[in-house]
Order: structure tokens, then C-alpha cells, then sequence
């Protein structure tokens, strides 16, 4: 302090003092030094002046800092060692961005320079939020006011400086309790015994307990006694750091009602990184489960009726066949030619409902068929399919590759008329002069991705979805097929847990794939 203010004596020091502007846009702002200037020699001589204001700056909780015109810092008092971890004669004569985040430099220089040329300053005269940056290279938040001053003809800076950071996260800490406690989901909070600590309005709302009802029972009162075990192996998971997300199980309610709930559970740990405890955010899903519960029983009502209708129109469908073909073999040719274009298309028309029929059984098979998993070789399950399929592939002269093939869990008879299904498909679209299909598979983290790929001429993308849909027909009537075949695939896929898309193949033509879970449980 000593070699900076200047030197005046105690009467002129009396007179000393800051002047405000009283209003306008710099209101309030310390302006003008109107004490004498300072005499060589005397520089190094404290007046009462100097003493009370360094006094004062020592004494003060918030950091204090000034620089000169050139924005180089001339002081710093002990709180701002404290906040910013520099001494001050490690930044003094220092430029004042040593205190500044590196992203914000550029811009505090021009808008230091702005204010030195023009005096424009959004800054001056009021308080501020900012990012300062400690000796460790950690960002913190502050309040800053900024003040200018003069003294000898030069402008001065005094910034006064408050670490923001407490303020920050209690804001934020409020912001958060008041999204937990109006939030429609219940959520809360538990030790890592499972006492309850925590329970905000959605979890009296889902629950029918208030809070003084549970907040330091164990988180059992809502556990039915068939779950128990569940909720033991959720908190050893906890325990270990694990999160839980989107399990679904049962919970029960004051008045006795189970309830399905969704539940995503994370664990709470304490200052150097312990699980203390865990938080809880359940969704009641009842209504959904009760819906899907509903469709499923449609869609197997639905499948029950197609697997009925379909056997029972078979038998008078086969006799109606009978007599056509005895009536194709007896008076073929011995009517006129409109009589024999009849009979052909009576003939037609049967087969093609009998093809639809078919096809309607195997797709109730699939739907309606218990799935047994075994471990399937799938390359000699292809061998199989392309035996089957000789003739097709012969009158197309069609040319097959088979990549490596997995091992895979699966239902046997199931997955052989899937890759059937695919294999047939490609071979029919496959290009006519130079057909060609591709089978391989290859393995993606838990599942195993199979691509049966042909030459042929592609799906346009606006269909790629479509065609799964039972009846979807890209080709029309002058191609063989029902329009099912694609619907089959994809139920048989989505029944072992997987999933079947259409793409562009390299080089045209269009590739099928299909993914079956590494795993032994079937989804459905």
C-alpha cells in the first residue's frame, strides 16, 4: 500500500474523500481522487489515510481488488488470497484476466479497452455475476461491483468480489427440493437399511401414507410379503454403487390395493463417495399393465379365431378342390374355350385360398406355439432350408453363399421357417440373370445379427416398414406369395426376444435381418 497512494498530510487528509455521482446511468459510482497529488519522496511515507485504508481492506470479508488503466492489478487484499489462492505479491502488477477463465478473457479485454476509449460500460456501478478462476485452475461463481476512480489524471478500478458458490447450490438445492416435492412421481429417500428419510407428495398420492406416517419406518410397509427378496437384492445392488432403472414389480398401497410401479433407483452416497442410502422414483404403471393385460387377451382371442376359422375352412375348402380337379380332368377341352378360362380360374382362385389358409395356420402356430429353447446349429438348419428349397433355387439358377454361422438359442422349428421364409423370399426377388442370395450372421455385444441379402430390385425406404404387415404386397398379383410370409418372420423374431428390418444391400438389392438374444429366456 505504502509505494501507491498518494502522500498527504493528516490536516489535508481530513479533506480527502471520494466523490459519487448522484444520478443517471453512473450513479453511485466512485469517480474522482480529490486529494493532492502525490509528492516524490513522500510515496513511501503511510499517512492516516493510507493506515485507515489499508486497515480497512484488511478487515473485510469480501475480496477487494484494483488495477490501473492498463488493467494490471495494483491491489489485493487478504480476502481476495483467501478466494483467489494467489498472495498478493504474486499478482500484483499482474493483469487482471490471471483471474479470469481462459473462455472469458478475450471478451473482458475488449469491453477493458471499450471502457478506456469510450467510458461505455455495462459494468460500472453495478453488482454483477461472473466466473473467476482460483490458482488451481477450478471456475467458481462470484458477485462482483465494480467502481472507477481518479487520481493524478489516471483512471482506477476497484472491484469488490463474493464467492457465489455457497449461494449457488443452496439455489440449487431448493430448486431440486421444490421439483422433488411437486413432482406427480413418487419419490424417495431411504438409508441403506431401508429406513425411510424422504417422502414427498407424489408418494403420498401413489401410496395413500403421508409422510409422518413413513418417514422413519422401513421401506417394507409398502413391500408386499411375496417381495421381499426383491427388494433385499435391489439394496445389495445399491450397495455396491449399482443403479436400477425402469424395473417393474408390485407395491401396496394404505388401503391394501397392489399397485405395478415402475422403479428407478440410484444410489446416495456421502462426501467421499460411500452409499449411504438410495433414492427412489416410482411411476404407477397399473393402468398401462391393465391395458396391455386387455390386448394380449384380444390378441389371443383373436389368434384363437384365426387358428379355429382357418382349420375349419380347410376341410371344405380341400373338398371344393376335389371337385374342381375332377371337373378340370373330365370336361377340360370338351367345353368351349370361355368354359376351360372358368375352370382355370376357379382352379386359381382355389389354390390361392388354400395358400392363404396355410399361411394363416403357420402364423397362429407361431403366435400360439410354447417356446422351447434349445441350442440350435444354424448353419445346419440353412443346409436344411436350401435342401428343401432346391427346385426354387435351381429354376432360378440362383447362387447361394452361407457365411459362418452361430450357435443360438432358440425354437427349433420356429427358426427354420423364419430363415425358410427369408431364404424364399430372396430367392424369388434375386436378380434373374445373375441371382444371387447371401446368408451370414455376425455377433453384436448380447445378440447375434443374421443378413439374408439379395441382388435383386430393392425396397423402396416408404416401405420398408410396411411390408411386414400382413398383406402388404409390393409386387402384385403376378408374383407368388399371400403376403403373409413377412408377417410370420417378424412374429417368430419378436417371440425370441429380437428384432427383423429390411435395408439396402451393397451393391442393390435388399437385405433382410434379423436378431436373436444370446440369452435363454424367451420374451414372450
Amino acid at each position: 500500500m505504502t509505494e501507491r497512494m498518494p502522500a498527504v498530510s493528516d490536516e489535508d487528509a481530513t479533506e480527502t474523500r471520494f466523490v459519487k455521482k448522484p444520478e443517471g446511468p453512473d450513479a453511485g459510482v466512485v469517480e474522482r481522487w480529490s486529494g493532492p497529488p502525490a509528492h516524490p519522496g513522500d510515496a513511501t511515507v503511510p499517512t492516516a489515510t493510507e493506515s485507515r485504508y489499508a486497515a480497512l481492506l484488511g478487515a473485510l470479508a469480501d475480496a477487494v481488488i484494483c488495477a490501473d488503466e492498463s488493467g494490471r492489478i495494483t491491489d489485493f487484499n487478504p480476502a481476495a488470497e483467501g478466494m483467489f489462492g494467489y498472495l498478493a505479491e504474486e499478482v500484483i502488477g499482474e493483469p487482471l484476466t490471471i483471474i479470469v477463465p481462459e473462455r472469458f478473457r478475450e471478451a473482458h479485454s475488449k469491453g477493458f479497452e471499450r471502457f478506456i476509449k469510450s467510458g461505455e460500460s455495462h459494468m460500472i456501478g453495478s453488482t454483477v455475476e461472473l466466473a473467476g478462476l482460483r490458482r488451481s485452475g477450478v471456475e467458481f461463481p462470484l458477485e462482483l461491483s465494480l467502481s472507477t476512480w481518479e487520481n493524478g489524471g489516471e483512471t482506477g478500478f476497484t472491484a469488490v468480489a463474493r464467492d457465489a458458490s455457497e449461494r449457488k447450490v443452496q439455489e440449487t438445492r431448493a430448486r431440486l427440493a421444490a421439483i422433488v416435492e411437486f413432482s406427480e412421481d413418487a419419490i424417495i429417500g431411504k438409508d441403506i437399511d431401508g429406513t425411510i428419510r424422504s417422502w414427498n407428495r407424489g408418494a403420498e398420492q401413489l401410496y395413500g401414507y403421508s409422510a409422518e406416517d413413513v418417514v422413519g419406518h422401513p421401506i417394507s410397509v409398502i413391500v408386499p410379503p411375496d417381495r421381499t427378496d426383491e427388494q433385499e437384492r435391489i439394496m445389495h445392488k445399491i450397495a455396491s454403487g449399482e443403479h436400477v432403472e425402469r424395473f417393474e414389480t408390485v407395491r401396496v398401497r394404505k388401503d391394501g390395493a397392489r399397485i405395478h410401479v415402475s422403479l428407478t433407483i440410484s444410489p446416495i452416497t456421502n462426501a467421499i463417495g460411500a452409499v449411504i442410502g438410495a433414492s427412489t422414483i416410482a411411476r404407477d404403471v397399473t393402468a398401462r399393465r391393465r391395458t396391455e393385460e386387455e390386448l394380449r387377451r384380444s390378441n389371443e382371442e383373436l389368434e384363437q379365431f384365426a387358428y379355429v376359422a382357418s382349420h375349419d375352412l380347410s376341410e371344405p375348402l380341400r373338398v371344393i378342390a376335389g371337385f374342381i380337379d375332377l371337373l378340370a380332368r373330365r370336361y377340360r377341352g370338351e367345353l368351349d374355350e370361355e368354359a376351360d378360362r372358368f375352370i382355370d380360374f376357379t382352379v386359381s382362385g382355389v389354390e390361392r385360398m388354400q395358400a392363404i389358409i396355410d399361411d394363416f395356420l403357420a402364423y397362429s402356430r407361431a403366435s400360439r406355439a410354447t417356446l422351447t429353447l434349445l441350442e440350435v446349429d444354424t448353419a445346419a438348419l440353412v443346409r436344411e432350408v436350401l435342401h428343401a428349397l432346391s427346385a426354387s433355387i435351381a429354376e432360378h439358377g440362383t447362387r447361394v453363399e452361407v457365411g459362418g454361422l452361430p450357435r443360438v438359442r432358440a425354437e427349433p422349428t420356429l427358426l427354420r421357417a423364419l430363415l425358410q421364409n427369408l431364404i424364399a423370399n430372396a430367392v424369388k426377388f434375386a436378380d434373374g440373370e445373375h441371382s444371387e442370395v447371401r446368408i451370414s450372421a455376425v455377433r453384436e455385444r448380447e445378440r447375434w445379427r443374421f443378413d439374408v441379402a439379395d441382388n435383386g430390385p430393392g425396397i423402396d425406404p416408404r416401405h420398408a416398414k410396411r411390408i411386414f404387415d400382413m398383406f402388404q404386397r409390393l409386387h402384385g398379383r403376378d408374383v407368388p406369395g399371400t403376403g403373409i410370409g413377412l408377417t410370420i418372420a417378424k412374429r417368430i423374431t419378436e417371440r425370441h426376444g429380437g428384432k427383423i428390418w429390411v435395408a439396402p444391400a451393397a451393391g442393390g438389392g435388399s437385405v433382410f435381418r434379423f436378431t436373436i438374444p444370446d440369452r435363454n429366456e424367451a420374451v414372450l
